[in-house]
């Protein structure tokens, strides 16, 4: 007999302490904890991303199965990924998985989680033009005109180069 309903979840359909100590295991030896980040514009949100990469594919759609999250097939190299997303899942998955996990992966997780719940939202609205003061250009990335942007990317990869005066036609 089912259990009550738990945010979707039946009690039958919940992991096993076995079942989730298997897969923190997985996890111990192939995952990955990091802060994903999607786009390049200063307002997009970075995300806490659990993921696992290997070839098994019976592996990867059990510790789908127990975990949740989704598995992407991977053309390069064979591989099947698995990924589980967002500051609230990343963090049951951990929260279910900490008694199993070494001390390394649980100062990541520390590291991560902190950083993601802080991370601000994305910025909706696009500006028409570009935001560099007195330039009137349209906008082409990241609040900046196609000159304006390609000085910024150029001072970011290169903090030590002397600056210029950019001349924008």
């Amino acid at each position: 007999m089912p259990g009550p309903d738990f945010e979707g979840y039946q009690t039958q359909d919940l992991p096993s302490r076995e079942e989730i100590a298997w897969a923190a295991g997985i996890f111990e030896g192939e995952g990955c904890i990091h802060l994903h980040s999607p786009g390049t514009s200063p307002g997009t949100k970075r995300r806490a991303e659990l993921t696992v990469a290997m070839k098994d594919r019976d592996v990867i759609e059990r510790l789908q199965a127990i975990l949740g999250g989704w598995v992407n097939p991977n053309a390069y190299r064979d591989m099947n990924v698995w990924r589980e997303a967002g500051f609230e899942r990343v963090q049951a998955d951990i929260a279910m998985m900490w008694p199993w996990l070494g001390s390394r992966r649980r100062q990541r997780a520390k590291e991560v989680l902190a950083v993601g719940k802080l991370t601000r939202p994305r910025n909706l609205t696009t500006p028409s033009h570009c935001t560099y003061e007195g330039c009137e250009r349209p906008h082409m990335a990241r609040g900046f005109c196609s000159g304006h942007y390609q000085r910024m990317r150029f001072r970011e990869r290169h903090p030590e180069a002397p600056h210029r005066k950019l001349r924008i036609a």
